[in-house]
């Protein structure tokens, strides 16, 4: 456990973090004395790191530090003016992410795996509340031609949803009665896929390059696992850093 966002202060109590991730985020801190003494104090943001690194290898500490605080980035998305997506590429199968999504959906709001959705059910999803969408084998929505409009309008939502206030007008209602109905598509975005993605989308975007796991190297499986609380991630996780 690196504890780097963690900071020291004087408190009567200290949290066992690897404790704590082993059994699932559920072992109460352990109380010394009544008297002050100057120990450890790890913010959330500690107990988040030393999970995914337990089912997750990363290419590098680069990419760790990357991937938490795009969490973070999930939970205050009305304070910023633009979000990055997150994407978790490889050259190669089974290099790890599908699972990095999987334990992406333990820590963020709302969080949404799709695969191969159409433009119209993401644009729903959106619409009607504030989810994280995790997008697995994204390489196959740019399969194939490019002037395909399920997957051109696809796109549009991956790269314009980006900023608030972005939205996808569509006409809805009948005969003589139609409106133009303005849906919102501002949301946080996780992909994972092969190589790499469509340019405009690809810089708007944070890579971690996922690779194989080499001899020697081991994570943890996480099917099956207590699942780590939500409340690890304050309300104000910037209040944390």
């Amino acid at each position: 456990m690196s504890g780097q966002w963690s900071q020291r202060i004087d408190d009567p109590r200290q949290i066992d973090i690897d404790a704590i991730a082993e059994n699932g985020g559920t072992k109460a801190a352990l109380r010394l004395d009544s008297t002050l003494v100057h120990v450890p104090r790890y913010c959330p943001l500690d107990l988040v790191e030393n999970y995914v690194r337990r089912f997750i290898i990363y290419p590098s500490e680069h990419a760790i530090v990357a991937h938490v605080l795009w969490i973070v980035d999930t939970h205050l998305m009305d304070c910023w003016e633009t979000t990055p997506r997150l994407a978790f590429m490889s050259a190669e199968k089974e290099s790890g992410k599908t699972r990095a999504l999987e334990i992406t959906a333990l820590f963020v709001p709302e969080p949404e795996l799709v695969f191969n959705p159409s433009a119209a059910s993401l644009i729903r999803i959106v619409a009607e509340g504030t989810p994280t969408i995790l997008h697995d084998e994204i390489d196959n929505v740019f399969r194939g031609s490019a002037a395909d409009d399920k997957n051109a309008t696809l796109l549009g939502i991956l790269n314009q949803g980006y900023r608030p206030g972005a939205t996808v007008p569509r006409c809805v209602g009948q005969g003589m009665n139609i409106k133009v109905d303005r849906m919102p598509c501002y949301c946080p975005v996780a992909v994972a896929g092969l190589r790499s993605l469509p340019d405009t989308l690809a810089s708007r975007s944070i890579f971690i390059r996922m690779k194989r796991r080499a001899r020697g190297e081991r994570s943890k499986d996480q099917r099956g696992q207590p699942p780590i609380l939500r409340v690890a991630i304050p309300e104000r996780p910037c209040d944390a850093i």
